[in-house]
């Protein structure tokens, strides 16, 4: 037996790391609750008492900002002969991660890591005698690949380690149908007809996040007829094993349901993901939500107070006595109504409640401090360029401080996302049931079908590295992608077509198509850019145009395109510039003005 430690020691353990987590999930769930605010599920009496939700605010930003698509795999290697498998493992992946959907899984990754500090995700094959999918409404085919996000909920850990990957055990609680282990090989089948049922309840003293939108004798109902019970798939790294054993806060037995030995990558098959520095001697990361929620809890107290004193407000028509008549006609009066009377200050009107200016200013003030500890989203947002800068100088100061924590955020996002991409590498590297069909697109070539076997695998997979390539997780919007594609019409394809023909002067090797597609992967449009050097015919026509456009050494300066027109002019004589679109929208703006100048200069 691979596991030195008996059924009973593991289920201690297992319930001693699961109340480890536990205040750090009770904490996740509040922060979930501020998320969704009051009318998630709730119909009515609960108006007015979250008017602003600024967590919301601040996740609809950073989410987006962070994953709007699957991303693009490079998979490298240092070693010439593997060059070719691992640009076909990247295309595998990339198909695969549009698959199985990934961007949904890193967009929940994410919103995890902001709200519970720690995402925690599981690769494996749904296949028997493998890891079990979590949860009961999981669908998966036979012998799919799959990543799952697990619950912080059900999440465990070595309760006395002080760093995750440290940690002699991690693992979680499933629910699975009883029948389905019963079906499967290698378990304890008459332990596993004496589990009993599972349980939907809370973390410690609190419920879920799961129960907002069900209550859970609700969900037993469901539990009964279909005969769910509850385990906990435990990893031990240093036995490379898997064991599973009961929920030991219902029972435990002296034996394991069932033990087995770990397949899968060397790291083991969760991934942790979080966006802040770590803590030390810790293994919970900070979940930055966490330093938000005082603010909001405090901006929406402030604001229902001023909207109290805004509903207190009344107008209060006062008089002396004896000038009944006139304070009347005063209430029955029409505006530019005149009114005769000797003592004009006998009747007035007094205003009485309202809100509170210093209460309005402290409501903005908490704002701009929420926005300050939430990583500057009104900046990443568009909603404002400078929190009430002034001057251009600390407007880009703002910006620039924003990106810094945008762009740490977004490298741990694509190293997460890279580790899982190793892990689902490592299946399909080693696995020989799985076939990983897809379409290489190689430059100046037809697409070619290619469905990677175990025939095509190369070297060593730990010679292999696996990147995300920067920014292909974000998406362009329709306005910027044509500007980046006029640029790269207008200018960069002349560029590198003039600086081929230099090179080709001087006899040094250049792969133009290579240039412009790397290029194309800078700006974000080498998917447009995919299909336009499949052309077969290609390589002739770049070659006869070279020839046409050859030019002569001693006339270069004369020839449109020449080295020394280059030089001079800092770009080709043919280049046209092309404008960004804060300049289109300037441009716009200005184009009515000179309209009605030249109006009047004509009229004059």
């Amino acid at each position: 037996m691979p596991v030195e430690l008996g059924a009973k020691d593991i289920s201690q353990l297992v319930k001693k790391g699961h109340k480890r987590v536990e205040n750090y999930a009770n904490a996740a769930a509040s922060a979930i609750r501020d998320y969704v605010g009051d009318y998630y599920v709730n119909p009515k009496g609960y108006e007015g008492d979250y008017p602003i939700n600024l967590v919301f605010v601040a996740l609809r930003t950073w989410v987006p900002n962070l994953v709007m698509n699957s991303g693009v795999n490079k998979v490298g290697s240092p070693y010439l002969s593997q060059l070719d498998y691992a640009h076909m493992l990247s295309e595998a992946l990339n198909q695969l991660h549009k698959r199985i959907d990934m961007k949904s899984t890193m967009r929940a990754a994410v919103v995890n890591m902001i709200l519970c500090g720690l995402a925690v995700l599981k690769t494996s094959i749904y296949a028997d005698g493998l890891l079990i999918p979590d949860g009961f409404d999981s669908s998966f085919s036979q012998g799919q690949l799959y990543t799952d996000l697990i619950s912080i909920d059900d999440f465990f850990l070595d309760p006395y380690c002080t760093s995750l990957k440290n940690s002699t055990l991690t693992g979680h609680f499933t629910t699975v149908r009883r029948q389905d282990l019963l079906d499967m090989e290698g378990w304890d089948k008459d332990l596993v007809n004496k589990l009993p049922s599972a349980w939907d309840g809370g973390v410690g003293n609190n419920e879920k996040a799961s129960h907002l939108t069900r209550k859970p004798s609700e969900t037993l109902e469901m539990i009964e007829a279909q005969d769910y019970v509850r385990v906990a798939e435990v990893y031990l790294p240093e036995a490379q094993a898997i064991a599973y054993v009961p929920d030991p806060k219902q029972t435990s037995f002296d034996d394991f349901l069932k033990v087995q030995d770990y397949y899968g990558p060397d790291t083991g098959p969760y991934r942790f993901g979080s966006i802040t520095p770590p803590v030390p001697d810790n293994p919970f990361p900070v979940a930055p939500v966490s330093i938000w929620r005082d603010l909001n809890s405090m901006a929406n107290d402030l604001f229902k107070k001023l909207m109290d004193q805004a509903d207190s407000q009344k107008d209060v028509l006062l008089y002396k006595p004896g000038m009944e008549d006139i304070a009347d006609a005063v209430a029955e009066a029409r505006n530019g109504d005149s009114i005769r009377t000797a003592d004009p200050d006998g009747v007035r009107i007094q205003s009485y409640g309202g809100g509170n200016a210093e209460n309005e200013k402290m409501t903005q003030q908490l704002q701009f401090w929420f926005n300050y500890v939430s990583g500057g989203i009104d900046q990443m947002s568009g909603m404002k360029t400078g929190a009430g800068s002034k001057t251009a100088t600390a407007v880009k100061t703002l910006q620039t401080n924003a990106s810094i924590t945008q762009e740490d955020a977004r490298s741990l996002i694509y190293d997460v996302q890279a580790g899982v991409s190793r892990d689902q590498a490592w299946f399909i590297h080693y696995d020989p049931f799985l076939k990983a069909p897809m379409i290489i697109r190689e430059t100046g070539k037809e697409p070619r079908q290619v469905v990677l076997t175990p025939e095509e695998v190369r070297g060593d997979f730990l010679d292999l590295i696996f990147v995300m390539k920067q920014r292909s997780m974000q998406a362009l919007d329709p306005e910027t992608r044509r500007v980046a594609l006029e640029k790269f019409t207008v200018q960069t394809i002349p560029a590198g077509v003039n600086a081929a023909m230099m090179m080709q002067q001087m006899g040094v090797p250049f792969n133009l198509p290579r240039y412009l597609m790397q290029a194309a992967e800078e700006m974000g449009i080498a998917d447009l850019m995919n299909e336009v050097f499949t052309d077969p015919t290609f390589q002739a026509r770049l070659k006869l145009v070279s020839e046409q456009a050859g030019l002569d050494p001693g006339k270069a300066g004369k020839q449109s395109g020449g080295m020394a027109g280059v030089m001079q002019n800092g770009a080709l004589p043919s280049n046209v510039p092309v404008n960004s679109p804060s300049q289109d929208f300037n441009q716009q703006a200005q184009m009515g003005a000179a309209q009605s100048q030249s109006d009047m200069a004509i009229g004059g």
